[in-house]
């Protein structure tokens, strides 16, 4: 019969298997109130600055979006056309808001769905990821056309061989 004896040491209260496991709640047991108060909401922000819903992709080619599950998750719309290249995108998983970009030859026929409608680029709202790929504001209103497509949103390069394609506040 294993006799299991309390540590007594002060502000100890764990087992010798688990000592190296718990040095951090000993610590935090043997501080003050307050002290212990400002290192949990530390280590809690901490924490959640780690947990970071915004995930990036880029994909060669259309094959490659459709083997690595993006079309079927809803990243990239099935529309995108089968010979897409560079295609890049980025979504959040809380909001569901997205942004893609992607290259087809000119001389593929890009078929949006039957609501997008064309609006002006005053009336579109701004991609919120800022990234690298994705054209300045200045840049997208001189040389992109514009559709909303129920919540979603268009763009459409001037020269026929570039699509963007973005969602805000999609919830």
């Amino acid at each position: 019969q294993q006799i299991i004896q309390a540590d007594s040491r002060p502000d100890t209260w764990y087992s010798e298997p688990v000592r190296g496991g718990c040095r951090l709640i000993q610590s935090l047991a043997s501080m003050s109130r307050l002290l212990r108060t400002v290192v949990i909401l530390l280590m809690a922000s901490f924490a959640t600055g780690c947990l970071d819903t915004t995930l990036d992709a880029s994909y060669p080619t259309m094959n490659s979006a459709v083997a690595g599950d993006a079309i079927r998750r809803g990243w990239v719309p099935d529309w995108v056309p089968s010979n897409s290249t560079d295609i890049r995108e980025v979504h959040d998983l809380d909001s569901n808001e997205s942004a893609l970009s992607f290259n087809f030859p000119a001389s593929t026929k890009l078929v949006l769905p039957t609501q997008c409608q064309p609006v002006q680029a005053s009336d579109v709202p701004p991609d919120r990821f800022g990234r690298s790929w994705w054209p300045t504001p200045d840049e997208l209103h001189r040389t992109y056309l514009f559709y909303s497509c129920s919540g979603e949103f268009v763009g459409l390069h001037k020269s026929g061989n570039r699509a963007l394609h973005w969602r805000t506040n999609a919830r």
